[in-house]
């Protein structure tokens, strides 16, 4: 028989029993939970690493990769840009006696003798090159990040080519600039100043030991001299554009000339930049490009939209050549110049000879060295006249240059939109909304910029007197 205390002591024990399975099974939940919790938690710590080491690697790429296509460098004042970033890879190039003698060679030659802000110097104009084509190579590849590059370099490298070329594009130059390549070259027997400045690249490498490689310099070369075999093709409109002219050089020294001649700014350089782009264009560009190029080839294009913005710096050149670059004052400067120096002949080749660059601070000291050069090289009686033209200069008894019939003329100065012989307007590549790509007539939006077909270039000239 059962004690009367058995039924409770045994509901006692099942509900004892009963919250300890309870308490089991909470504890194993809660145990599951916890391990699922902490595996993910392990999981997610797991892919955060690969997330941080993935973007480390990314970073030390980008580090990299910006180490090799700039290096520590500095940061120059400019009247244009304001600040200008210059790679250490650039400093070995600026760092040398080839590029500093840049500094004695005046931008615009024999202007200053009649505009005398007009002393800016090649120096300055090739690190503004410099910086404008890096910043229109940096736009284009920001927001085409798929278009080519060369496969001898990363992106950095590439865009850092590019601007190298357009810092040394006017090494190559001597006292009187243009006036120097088409009057005295041929006679001392040297080419013009690009492939003067091409052969001068080669031996500063290799000089001063600069760390480019071949194919790096032969990029640079092939850009400075506007060759049709540089790759990707598109990037031959940076520096030298033979197609329309319209390039970082020729953007650069039309606003820094215009500065230098209280001209204001002809060119809103900022809107031209937020709207190129590198597109497919059609072989004929009277045609609309379809998006595939039709065999065209990629080319920098500018939207519709800055039509007007590109005939501004056409016309900003054509103003500058008639009232400044062609003004009849400076013609009968450059007269005298070209005088002074083809009676230095002699001398100028000598100079050359021992790698010596004629500069204008050169002409300009001239009584401090002419004197002392030897007579078989130069005779007395040459040097008794090229003083005496010097000091004419310097007195200011110029030479006059008077208009007149072609017929009696002694020079004949053509200016224009541009070099070429047809409106370079019409060759610029402009893109529509759709991304077509064509040539624009001028007359077919507007009747106010000129006839159709319009006069792109116009000769005068000009007889010189002495007296």
């Amino acid at each position: 028989m059962h004690g009367p205390w058995l039924t409770p002591l045994v509901g006692l024990l099942f509900t004892v029993l009963s919250g300890f399975a309870i308490l089991s099974i909470i504890c194993l939940i809660l145990s599951r939970l916890f391990n699922t919790s902490k595996k993910d938690g392990i999981q997610k710590k797991e892919e955060k690493n690969k997330v941080e080491k993935k973007e480390e690697k990314k970073e030390e790429g980008e580090q990299e990769e910006k180490k090799e296509g700039e290096g520590v460098g500095c940061v120059l004042r400019d009247v244009l840009y304001e600040y200008v970033s210059v790679s250490g890879l650039a400093l070995c190039f600026v760092d040398t006696p080839e590029f500093q003698g840049l500094r004695d060679l005046r931008q615009l030659g024999s202007t200053a003798y009649v505009f005398p802000s007009a002393n800016h110097t090649r120096f300055e104009h090739s690190i503004g090159v410099y910086h404008l084509a890096g910043r229109m190579v940096e736009r284009i590849l920001n927001n085409q990040p798929d278009l080519p590059i060369p496969i001898f370099c990363k992106k950095q490298r590439f865009i850092e080519m590019v601007r190298l070329a357009g810092l040394l594009h006017d090494v190559g130059h001597f006292a009187g600039s243009h006036s120097f390549d088409e009057g005295i070259a041929k006679v001392v027997g040297v080419p013009h100043h690009e492939e003067r400045g091409v052969h001068l690249i080669r031996s500063m490498v290799d000089i001063h030991k600069i760390p480019v490689k071949k194919e790096e310099v032969d990029f640079i070369c092939g850009l400075i001299l506007g060759s049709p075999d540089v790759q990707p093709e598109w990037v031959q409109g940076i520096i030298h554009n033979r197609e329309c002219e319209l390039d970082a050089d020729k953007l650069d020294y039309l606003m820094r000339d215009s500065y230098a001649l209280a001209l204001g700014k002809p060119i809103q350089i900022e809107r031209l930049l937020l709207n190129i782009r590198v597109l497919p264009t059609s072989p004929n560009g009277d045609e609309k490009s379809n998006g595939n190029g039709n065999g065209g080839g990629l080319r920098v294009c500018y939207a519709r939209k800055v039509f007007l913005q590109v005939c501004d710096v056409f016309q900003s050149r054509y103003r500058l050549f008639r009232e400044v670059y062609r003004h009849r004052v400076v013609i009968g400067v450059e007269e005298m110049v070209g005088e002074l120096m083809k009676r230095l002949i002699p001398v100028l080749k000598e100079w050359l000879m021992r790698d010596i660059r004629p500069t204008d601070a050169a002409i300009s000291s001239l009584p401090h060295w002419l004197p002392f050069v030897p007579k078989d090289l130069l005779p007395d009686d040459q040097k008794t006249i090229i003083l005496d033209i010097w000091r004419r200069l310097r007195s200011r008894q110029l030479y006059k240059a008077v208009q007149t019939s072609e017929q009696n003329a002694k020079i004949h100065v053509r200016m224009g939109l541009s070099a070429l012989a047809d409106d370079p307007v019409e060759k610029v590549w402009f893109y529509d909304k759709d991304d077509s790509v064509h040539h624009i007539r001028i007359h077919d939006v507007t009747k106010l910029l000129g006839s159709s077909p319009r006069v792109a270039s116009e000769t005068i000239h000009y007889a010189i007197t002495k007296l």
